[in-house]
């Protein structure tokens, strides 16, 4: 079974051309990719009420770039799929009535928990995706609408029970973590995703950074910290120019070829985005000897420890912000949490008053 992930696409206007892209979308026996924020007519959004100060959320016109790129299934959990009121179905029949499937939000946690399946010759894939409330995300309970929660509670019980009672299904984990624009994987995050993979995850795929991340094989398993965006033009939120800066550029189509658990090959295909035509371009195909992958992950093999200390002196968001350790220091996490909120509802108000811009994605 051969798959192709993409990152974010996040679109508010319709685009006549999306630019070029490697042979295997249109070869892949499936394509999966997330969408950023729910799809809501233009005509609509003045009136819906909203959560956040600066909401996202995508034109009708993106099925024609889900189309367009052979997209099967997006994930829905991400920090921007309830910006406005509106309960996931209202996205997930659109997106059925085009036929492409969804997953990771619902109206409660137990339909937001469920994967997207996946089955071809003797191989059947198990998809599963997740979001950290840290960074916006409104998380599912019990008996209310939301997102899949990433926490390390969650994480760890969905695939301990799955394995329960499946123990031949290959199963992918979708995170959506870490700050924006950070080029490295919080050290809790990377300890949490090898975990999971000890626990009987058989490959881990990031998003949120908007930038393309690092990769590392875990006893054989693949982890790639972030895709980055795939389509995702700049565009006008009010007085705020939504716009990513030269290092979001770098795009990332991941293919794995995996037969029953096994994962027989991993390609990284590399690609540019075009921000003055609104293109996206391929560049070039990698292994895990390329030099991309290399550049971007000279942690790999790092044990916990060194990589904090390593993480601490080369992450590179820095502003304010704290760095997540342990996923098991539950009480120190539990503090840095509400200051991150907090310090988010700070930006809020200043973006209110006209006294910040930037993207907020």
């Amino acid at each position: 079974m051969r798959l192709i992930f993409l990152g974010d696409f996040s679109i508010d206007r319709a685009y006549q051309a999306f630019g070029d892209f490697i042979s295997a979308l249109s070869d892949a026996d499936c394509v999966l990719a997330n969408l950023e924020g729910a799809i809501i007519p233009e005509a609509e959004l003045l009136s819906l009420p909203r959560r956040k100060t600066l909401a996202l959320a995508n034109s009708p016109f993106v099925l024609d770039a889900l189309q367009y790129f052979n997209v099967d299934a997006v994930c829905l959990a991400n920090n921007h799929m309830y910006d406005f009121r509106l309960p996931a179905q209202y996205t997930t029949d659109i997106l059925a009535h085009a036929g492409i499937a969804s997953f990771g939000a619902g109206a409660n946690l137990a339909e937001a928990s469920q994967p997207f399946v996946f089955r071809h010759n003797d191989t059947t894939l198990k998809v599963f995706s997740f979001s950290w409330d840290v960074i916006g995300s409104l998380p599912a309970t019990q008996a209310s609408e939301g997102v899949s929660p990433l926490t390390p509670e969650h994480t760890l019980n969905t695939i301990r029970q799955l394995r329960t009672t499946d123990i031949s299904s290959f199963v992918i984990f979708i995170m959506h973590w870490n700050y924006e624009l950070e080029l490295y994987p919080q050290p809790a995050h990377r300890q949490l995703a090898h975990d999971l993979l000890r626990q009987g995850v058989d490959a881990i795929i990031g998003l949120h950074t908007h930038v393309a991340q690092g990769a590392e094989l875990v006893d054989g398993k693949p982890v790639v910290y972030g895709l980055g965006n795939w389509f995702f033009p700049p565009r006008q939120l009010g007085h705020i120019r939504l716009a990513y800066p030269p290092i979001a550029s770098r795009e990332l189509a991941l293919e794995l070829d995996i037969e029953g658990r096994q994962v027989r090959d991993v390609l990284f295909h590399w690609h540019q985005f075009d921000v003055e035509q609104n293109e996206i371009h391929f560049e070039k195909t990698e292994r895990w000897d390329g030099a991309i992958i290399r550049q971007l992950t000279p942690y790999a093999g790092m044990s916990h420890t060194e990589y904090v200390q390593w993480f601490k002196s080369h992450r590179t968001q820095r502003l304010a912000l704290p760095v997540y350790v342990d996923y098991r220091h539950c009480w120190q996490n539990w503090v840095k949490d509400q200051y991150v909120r907090l310090r988010q509802e700070f930006i809020k108000l200043l973006i209110r008053a006209h006294l910040k811009g930037g993207p907020q994605g």
